[in-house]
């Protein structure tokens, strides 16, 4: 399980994940690693959900034609989710299911924008779209309501009511606390989200990286919340 979430505020957008990647079956820490790719060519950054090794594989795909505007970059989208699963075949008995979930600069409207693509509604779910194809939103959470992880009403658009620093941990340390995943509904269900809070902020000048907060997670180790 990975969190993203993508929340466009106007003339600034931000993108945060995780880095825990943790075992099927038991939910231990295989490793810390990103899960989102910052790009080249204009502003833009991807997160990646399911089966998140698959980076190396985006970097390659994105490395070969990058896109050049926002425009380009969803035309190509169901492209790219292609060729990556196509090079992450190499994989035996993986369950590929990958979600991209785009921020970019968009320079004709002078703003932020963000999309979602997949392979099987693991992302998308509920948005009426078929697989590989891409689909804009107005922002996107993990979990789908948060609302309901902050406990209070909150317009995550509204920079007044959602601070992109403070309401972004709060709502990374919330998922962390209620998510729970099992690879079957009688397996342990046990928290998956960890390592760190990285941030992606998108605007017209380019996209900035940083490390909002660290969890005492250890490699080998469950996660506790």
């Amino acid at each position: 399980m990975t969190a993203i979430n993508c929340i466009p505020q106007g003339k600034r957008g931000y993108l945060y994940t995780d880095t825990a990647h943790t075992h099927a079956q038991t939910g231990a820490v295989l490793f810390l690693g990103p899960k989102m790719l910052i790009g080249r060519g204009f502003p833009w950054v991807i997160g990646i959900a399911g089966y998140t090794s698959a980076l190396g594989h985006l970097m390659t795909v994105m490395n070969d034609d990058p896109p050049r505007n926002v425009s380009g970059m969803v035309r190509a989208t169901p492209a790219i989710l292609e060729r990556t699963l196509e090079l992450s075949a190499d994989q035996p008995g993986i369950a590929q299911s990958l979600g991209l979930t785009i921020l970019a600069w968009d320079a004709r409207k002078g703003c932020a924008r963000a999309f979602l693509i997949d392979n099987d509604g693991s992302v998308t779910g509920g948005l009426g779209v078929a697989p590989f194809e891409a689909v804009e939103v107005d922002w996107s959470v993990t979990g789908g309501d948060p609302a309901h992880v902050l406990g209070r009403p909150v317009n995550v658009r509204d920079r007044r009511s959602f601070d992109p620093h403070a309401d972004g941990i709060a709502l990374m340390e919330g998922q962390r606390r209620e998510m729970r995943w099992g690879p079957t509904p009688s397996a342990a269900q046990c928290p998956r989200i960890g390592g760190e809070i990285q941030l992606a902020t998108v605007t017209r000048d380019g996209v900035e990286h940083s490390i909002l907060h660290q969890w005492p997670d250890r490699v080998g180790e469950g996660i506790t919340a």
